[in-house]
């Protein structure tokens, strides 16, 4: 059949040269190797062929046939294989520029359907390649932003990719299903090509390939889409047209019939559908993984598992934390998982600062599972009692954790260190530490009586701290804050002005009380205090107003406090 095109390329090839203006004459041998050599180039030309007879009598063969030619068509293709255009089946540089310019011509003013038109049928003339015409992506491209579907144009695509060799065609498969999805949901024959092309594709355009498919399917959280996505969400594909495309795909994978030279594994495509879903379809993830997990290899479950929570810490949602208490509840307790849910449980402590979801994490963790936090804790990269005190805090049960009242008593203690650190078990206590507050008020009431007497600031504030969590608005508690607030030691008047200001206006009589007997400089800061009041205003401007300032810094901070409450 090729011999028969041939010659028949030949003979109307000959009569159409007759008619170029051109100096050089046509030789019939050389132009019949030009054909054989650019057979393929030529053949775009025949538009249909039919048999009509052939025999075979043992010696000779006899076909005949009806071949159309698109005349059109051949002369362009002579033009370029003649005269300069292509040598031995590659365009000459010449002529690539030439094409190349054509095209990009067209495609700035590819908003006119008119150009549409024309660039359809320019793209049918040539192959496409990423060499000499690889404008024909930057066509398939420009369409895609456009939304352009011109007749034709999406099923001779799906064609050329079905004809074009392994080494070109997964790539090709990608601009085109970028465009076809970006359009409409694919067809089944459309589907077909693409799942035929896998097999004979690489690892990269598998992967590619479900990303795209998960890029096209409508998302479940559209309001906090993009404008763009949101846009082209009503284009895509169903979520259940997107699992049916999975399943299909997960039963070649499992039949080692994806990818080459080197498979795309079962794994493989799980964990890139995995990967792609987290953000996309939060609640598809979830379920997926509790269906595939078992079948996955650790080290691709400990990467998805720091995905996710990298994930989750930039926007937590309730399928992350889902995955995250089915992830723990399988996880096996060595070495390894135990290093991260403590290192997890650090970030989840020290970032929840305004994100309520790492508060709902980490009760979740510590009442879903208490004892394998109590284990990454206990082996975690910590001093002993900073572990004991997180455990207290977490209220996790342990044998090295003491009573309440064994803690407290170290604030007796002649030994500063053993102090400091009874009050740091305490601060762990949060609120539970309210039977310790005696023992709280008593050791600040010794540094108040000894006075310059120099005393470790970090215990004084670390007490401070203790009568914040245990809420303490007793007279005792507020007398011993207001000391506070004017003392020397810059770090524990800040703390003092911090717990009067949460204390508010049940300050208020013990400050009138002791007011006069201060330093100016610590009434000015309870001046402040006072002006920061949401309740029991009258009171604090009136007791304001009966003030009379000794320096320049009482009288503004006087001005703005009656402003605030005014």
């Amino acid at each position: 059949m090729q011999q028969l095109q041939s010659l028949l390329i030949q003979e109307v090839g000959v009569q159409i040269h007759s008619s170029f203006d051109q100096t050089e004459e046509l030789n019939g041998d050389e132009f019949n190797r030009k054909v054989q050599a650019n057979y393929k180039t030529f053949a775009q030309a025949l538009t249909k062929t039919k048999i009509l007879e052939q025999k075979w009598d043992g010696e000779n063969f006899y076909l005949k046939a009806r071949i159309k030619v698109d005349t059109d068509n051949l002369t362009e293709q002579i033009k370029l294989v003649y005269i300069g255009g292509v040598s031995d089946g590659k365009p000459s540089q010449k002529t690539c520029k030439s094409v190349h310019n054509k095209a990009i011509d067209m495609l700035a003013e590819a908003n006119r359907p008119e150009i549409v038109n024309q660039l359809v049928e320019y793209f049918q003339q040539y192959p496409i390649d990423n060499d000499c015409y690889k404008w024909q992506i930057g066509i398939i491209k420009n369409f895609t932003s456009l939304e352009l579907d011109p007749a034709g144009y999406r099923q001779n695509l799906f064609e050329r990719i079905e004809k074009e060799g392994s080494s070109y065609a997964g790539s090709l498969m990608l601009h085109v299903l970028r465009y076809a999805m970006a359009i409409r949901p694919l067809s089944e024959s459309e589907w077909q090509t693409v799942k035929n092309t896998l097999q004979r594709s690489t690892k990269h355009s598998n992967s590619s390939t479900v990303d795209i498919l998960i890029q096209h399917t409508k998302i479940e959280n559209l309001a906090e889409a993009n404008e763009h996505t949101q846009k082209r969400n009503a284009n895509y594909q169903t979520l259940d047209e997107l699992q049916k495309k999975l399943n299909e795909l997960t039963k070649l994978a499992k039949a080692k019939k994806l990818g080459t030279p080197k498979t795309y594994t079962f794994s493989d495509l799980a964990s890139s559908i995995l990967n792609k879903t987290i953000k996309l379809q939060p609640s598809f993830f979830v379920a997926y993984y509790k269906q595939v997990y078992q079948q996955l290899d650790k080290r691709v479950i400990q990467r998805l598992a720091n995905n996710v929570i990298n994930d989750f810490k930039k926007s937590p949602d309730s399928g992350k934390l889902e995955f995250l208490d089915f992830y723990v509840s399988t996880l096996e307790v060595d070495r390894n998982s135990k290093r991260f849910l403590f290192s997890l449980i650090l970030d989840l402590r020290n970032n929840r600062q305004g994100k309520v979801e790492f508060d709902q994490a980490l009760a979740m963790l510590l009442k879903k599972h208490p004892q394998k936090v109590t284990e990454a804790i206990k082996s975690g990269r910590y001093n002993k009692q900073k572990k004991e005190q997180i455990l207290i805090e977490y209220q996790l049960a342990d044998s090295s954790i003491k009573p309440l009242a064994d803690y407290a008593k170290l604030l007796s203690d002649k030994n500063a260190q053993k102090q400091q650190s009874g009050a740091e078990y305490l601060l762990a206590f949060g609120k539970r530490a309210e039977p310790a507050k005696p023992q709280v008020q008593k050791v600040l009431s010794r540094i108040k009586e000894i006075g310059n007497v120099q005393r470790p600031r970090n215990l004084v504030v670390a007490l401070l701290k203790i009568m914040d969590n245990i809420e303490a608005r007793d007279a005792k508690s507020i007398e011993l804050m207001i000391w506070a607030v004017g003392h020397i030691d810059g770090e524990i008047n800040k703390k003092a002005y911090e717990s009067l200001v949460k204390v508010g206006a049940a300050a208020l009589p013990a400050i009138k009380h002791q007011y006069s007997g201060l330093k100016s400089t610590a009434q000015r800061r309870l001046v402040e205090i006072i002006g920061t009041y949401t309740q029991d205003k009258y009171n604090a401007l009136t007791f304001l107003k009966t003030l009379k300032p000794d320096t320049p810094q009482q009288k503004f901070a006087l001005e703005d406090a009656i402003s605030a409450l005014q």
